[in-house]
């Protein structure tokens, strides 16, 4: 998997990973703000369907240097 996230505060954040037979993605990132600062991290993304059919995956994520940091974040597919 290879992806690539712009926009908002984030100039250029390339990611690549896999995706497990279980639909799990485990993937590192760059990325380059808009401030110029530059992060790095790991994140493993597991899908929840929700009763509706959407997907909701559930992400841990660790930034890599200074300040490194840890944490959960959700992002709930839109319905149509």
């Amino acid at each position: 998997m290879l992806a690539e996230l712009t926009g908002g505060g984030v100039r250029l954040g390339p990611h690549t990973g896999k995706c497990g037979e279980d639909g799990t993605i485990d993937m590192a990132y760059t990325m380059v703000l808009a401030s110029g600062q530059v992060i790095a991290g790991h994140s493993t993304n597991t899908p929840e369907i929700l009763p509706d059919g959407r997907i909701r995956p559930n992400e841990v994520w660790e930034r890599y240097g200074t300040p490194g940091s840890r944490g959960t974040s959700a992002i709930e597919e839109v319905a149509e």
